[in-house]
């Protein structure tokens, strides 16, 4: 508990930021895009956090402790959680952010209603939502986990106090609270990062002498075993969060948000190289730590989980008052990354299903209200997840996978294909679901790790459900070109 009164300070600020962002508050169109004004600096550092959060911070590190760049055994690797994630902002900003700029939507679940129809509308809203209550109880996870292991809260502790903090500013709000966080954030935790590694280089003797003791498989890039397989599941890490994520509703709400289509498409590429500088200093970290533990500068018993790695070197390395400093943005980050994910919920929930059903006309005040009590709910909902289902990899890796086998091929031929309809993408969307969710469920069982596929044989669904998606997307649409013709993009769709 010695470091409890530095990170409640860095909470109250973060409360404080919330306050002050709902004067900001005007219409819904601010709570949701930020009025979509954005300058490139804010942009980009918002863009950064949602990627930031419990992957980047604490899963990276793990991954790079335990398996390096890649290891084919596992099938897995850091070119999941760096690689994938710089690759989808690269191409997020090249082909589409620019594009949904111009529609002037509220979230990335309009785009399908507006280019298909109502049904395929209907079908990504659930689909996204989700994806995203899941990869919401992630954040939630690594929450708690980081609580408990260097507070000494107790799991359920942990959980309760950082969902109530995410969900105080983010109601007081909306996206401006985020984005005044965020950029306070990213900037602590980029200048934390970079302080750590440089102490810990410097403290074991420099860069060659920490890095000699690194295995040199942990340092394979490509895969080394013949066959087929392990070139497969390479793929498939870079395709999981490199094109699952394109269609997430947090990155398409910061292109929403940006104050020109240019200042989106820089602020992609922007975060891009962040991610990428931030995410190899932290995989340094993850893999010089395994010499800490073995030589006992970090006592064995303290290191419990591998993804506490980087808390656990400055827990036991580092001052007090750093170490405060240090935490606190590691669970800010983590909170960040959640707050996105809820008012990204709240408003698809909003947008596309309450003002659908029951608030068609209704005034600004009413759907800010409305919205902000969608975040409390959905709170409760991600907060029931994490209780019941603590596990972060598999639910971030079936996250992304949910997205990529039945959203991603809609989205991307909403885009270039001007003959796909409603009815292809509706086809698209259920043969990818069906594919992803049952076929895993059959060949492992109908259980949370059977259905996510976090066996090793998990790459098959993850490259099959596309697959099977843009089969049935364009064979639908072939067959039903003329009974229901193909919707065009209009610019400033909402």
């Amino acid at each position: 508990m010695e470091y409890a009164l530095g990170i409640i300070v860095y909470f109250v600020i973060v409360i404080l930021v919330g306050l002050y962002a709902k004067r900001k508050i005007r219409n819904a169109e601010d709570y949701l895009v930020a009025g979509r004004s954005l300058s490139l600096p804010l942009n980009s550092a918002t863009l950064t956090a949602a990627f930031f959060g419990g992957v980047i911070i604490v899963g990276v590190p793990g991954v790079a402790f335990d398996l390096g760049i890649w290891n084919d055994d596992a099938s897995w690797g850091l070119i999941a959680g760096i690689g994938g994630p710089v690759l989808c902002l690269i191409l997020a900003g090249t082909f589409f952010m620019p594009r949904v700029w111009r529609m002037k939507l509220y979230s990335i679940a309009d785009f399908f209603f507006v280019r298909f129809g109502t049904s395929t509308g209907v079908l990504a809203t659930v689909m996204l939502c989700s994806s995203f209550l899941l990869y919401g109880a992630v954040q939630v996870v690594v929450f708690a986990k980081v609580g408990a292991a260097i507070m000494g809260w107790e799991a359920t502790t942990a959980t309760l106090i950082g969902v109530s903090v995410i969900c105080l500013y983010t109601v007081l709000g909306g996206l401006w609270a985020v984005c005044l966080t965020d950029i306070l954030q990213v900037s602590v935790m980029v200048l934390c990062v970079i302080g750590v590694l440089w102490f810990v280089i410097d403290f074991m003797g420099g860069w060659e002498a920490a890095m000699a003791p690194v295995p040199a498989e942990k340092l394979q890039f490509f895969p080394e075993k013949a066959g087929a397989a392990p070139w497969l599941a390479w793929i498939a890490a870079w395709l999981a969060s490199g094109f699952g994520s394109i269609p997430s509703p947090d990155l398409m709400q910061r292109a929403f948000s940006a104050k020109s289509a240019q200042t989106a498409r820089r602020s992609a590429y922007m975060a891009a190289f962040i991610l990428l500088v931030v995410g190899c200093m932290v995989s340094v970290l993850g893999l010089v730590g395994q010499e800490l533990v073995q030589n006992g500068t970090i006592p064995q018993e303290s290191l419990t989980d591998s993804e506490m790695i980087i808390p656990v070197i400055v827990k036991t390395l580092m001052p007090a008052g750093i170490v405060s400093v240090f935490l606190g943005a590691i669970l800010a980050a983590v909170m960040s990354t959640g707050a996105s994910c809820l008012l990204a919920l709240s408003s698809m929930m909003f947008q596309n299903v309450l003002k659908r059903v029951f608030f068609p006309n209704s005034p600004d005040k009413t759907m800010v209200a409305v919205t902000r009590l969608t975040v409390v709910v959905m709170c409760l909902l991600v907060t029931i997840i994490a209780l019941k289902f603590p596990y972060a990899y598999i639910l971030s890796v079936f996250a992304f996978d949910l997205t990529l086998s039945t959203l991603f091929v809609p989205f991307v031929l909403g885009f270039f294909w001007k003959g796909s309809n409603n009815i292809g993408a509706t086809c698209g969307i259920i043969g990818g679901a069906v594919t992803r969710i049952l076929g895993a469920g059959i060949l492992n069982g109908f259980s949370l790790e059977g259905v996510t596929a976090s066996s090793e044989n998990w790459y098959v669904f993850t490259l099959l459900g596309p697959v099977v998606s843009l089969a049935c997307m364009v064979a639908g649409s072939l067959l039903t070109r003329k009974q229901d013709p193909p919707k065009q993009l209009i610019e400033g769709a909402c």
